[in-house]
């Protein structure tokens, strides 16, 4: 894209990334989701009871909950010192 440079993508990326832990913050503590709720935050499939006795306060699946540590793991490739580099 022209106009664009890598540190803008960075900006842009980490924004993003801002916004959607504040979001998902936000919705743990409107109390969304407690352990009372059967629902992944993600894809809004049932969570099995076994999971969300075994883990207190679950909102992600399992399925939800790999895709977002595989994610985690791809962007902490690229993160030196806090700063991403793609």
């Amino acid at each position: 894209m022209a106009g664009y440079s890598s540190e803008d993508f960075a900006i842009e990326a980490n924004l993003n990334l801002n916004a959607d832990a504040l979001t998902l913050h936000q919705q743990r503590q409107e109390g969304k989701n407690t352990n009372q709720s059967i629902k992944c935050l993600d894809c809004g499939e049932t969570i099995p009871e076994g999971r969300r006795k075994a883990i207190p306060n679950v909102d992600l699946c399992a399925s939800c909950q790999e895709i977002e540590e595989q994610r985690d793991k791809k962007y902490a490739k690229h993160v030196v010192r806090d700063h991403y580099v793609p």
